[in-house]
């Protein structure tokens, strides 16, 4: 069985984790996450601060072009804010 391969210094792809909470639950979704994926980038997401998990990226500082006023309506938007900004 060939071993996986080393993890690269600027990885190439990395796991969006989008939430809007510091809860258990959330906390538990990201470490499930985490482990079954232990090799790879995990980059966690909020859209407003208070919300925020430890070393999470807050686009809602990205300025932004869409209407963000309904924040599930608008979820693909922190996707689209931390591509540009990345």
């Amino acid at each position: 069985m060939t071993p996986p391969p080393a993890p690269r210094p600027h990885a190439e792809l990395c796991i969006l984790y989008l939430h809007h909470r510091d809860d258990a639950v959330t906390r538990h979704h990201l470490a499930l996450i985490r482990r079954h994926n232990p090799r790879a980038v995990i980059v966690p997401l909020v859209d407003e601060p208070e919300g925020a998990l430890p070393g999470a990226i807050d686009v809602a500082r990205h300025p932004t072009p869409w209407n963000t006023a309904d924040k599930w309506r608008s979820c693909d938007t922190m996707i689209y804010r931390w591509f540009q900004h990345r």
